[in-house]
């Protein structure tokens, strides 16, 4: 995955803030798109864009790969070589909302 120059949800540059409202955004604090939560204590410059989505550098580092189903409805645990094969974000939500790696469970 490459990286991109701006935020696609603000256009800012990597490295800056972003704006107000950016749907990209995460907060730092409840792991949300910070756009809706109030969260007290949110670090923007944490949170600045680092020219990937949130939590893909993660999912990469953790080996959190994931694919669409043989049935094409949800998705499926896989390998960075899997054909289709995208950053598992949602097994990182959970993971992040209940500290436990428990998708597939």
């Amino acid at each position: 995955m490459t990286a991109e120059e701006r935020c696609p949800g603000c256009g800012v540059e990597v490295g800056s803030e972003h704006e107000p409202a950016c749907s990209v955004e995460e907060c730092t604090c409840c792991y949300g798109q910070r756009f809706m939560c109030d969260c007290a204590g949110h670090d923007r410059k944490a949170a600045a864009w680092s020219g990937e989505l949130p939590g893909v550098q993660e999912c990469r580092e953790r080996g959190w790969w994931c694919c669409l189903a043989p049935d094409g409805v949800g998705t499926r645990p896989a390998t960075d070589d899997t054909p289709g094969a995208t950053p598992d974000l949602t097994r990182r939500a959970v993971w992040k909302a209940t500290g436990e790696d428990k998708l597939y469970a």
